[in-house]
């Protein structure tokens, strides 16, 4: 079972919880090999339904939350709180029509200021791959910094954070 997860607002998005109607969009997202290049790669068709599955369920352990972003009635984007050890990491994904009209960072930062104004978190981190300077700057816009360099066996990332007392 599933938690109620709040509708989060920004002036152009609606951020809500999924349902079973959104597993078509949610899987092309997930699946499309552009899209995901700085995101662990492309998943299957039936890996995405899998993880679409799970986050209806409330099964997968790591999803904190995850939201639909919509604009004017259409799908815009994917917005996460995950668990990454005692903090939350920040996630946005986006179809490939939606790109460059600043959706990224209204759902980077209605996650960010939900998890540290609603939940009380002292810190949030998001993680970018080192060649994706779109999407460090989206989380230098809502107030991130890095705070360091990973080399990890896939390829090297940055891992970045904001503190509760950051104006973000």
């Amino acid at each position: 079972m599933s938690k109620t997860l709040p509708v989060l607002r920004t002036p152009r998005l609606r951020l809500r919880a999924y349902t079973a109607a959104d597993r078509g969009r949610f899987v092309a997202i997930f699946s499309d090999p552009v899209v995901m290049k700085y995101v662990d790669g492309a998943l299957s068709k039936e890996a995405a339904e899998a993880l679409f599955a799970g986050i209806l369920d409330g099964t997968r352990a790591r999803v904190f939350g995850a939201w639909c972003a919509e604009c004017d009635g259409q799908v815009v984007g994917h917005g996460a709180l995950l668990r990454e050890g005692d903090d939350l990491e920040v996630g946005y994904i986006l179809p490939q029509g939606t790109w460059g009209h600043g959706y990224a960072t209204e759902i980077a930062r209605a996650l960010t200021e939900y998890g540290l104004n609603t939940l009380g978190r002292d810190r949030l981190i998001a993680t970018v791959d080192v060649d994706h300077p779109p999407s460090l700057r989206v989380l230098e816009k809502i107030g991130m910094t890095i705070l360091e360099r990973v080399e990890d066996p896939e390829g090297p990332y940055l891992l970045c954070g904001i503190s509760g007392i950051d104006p973000p």
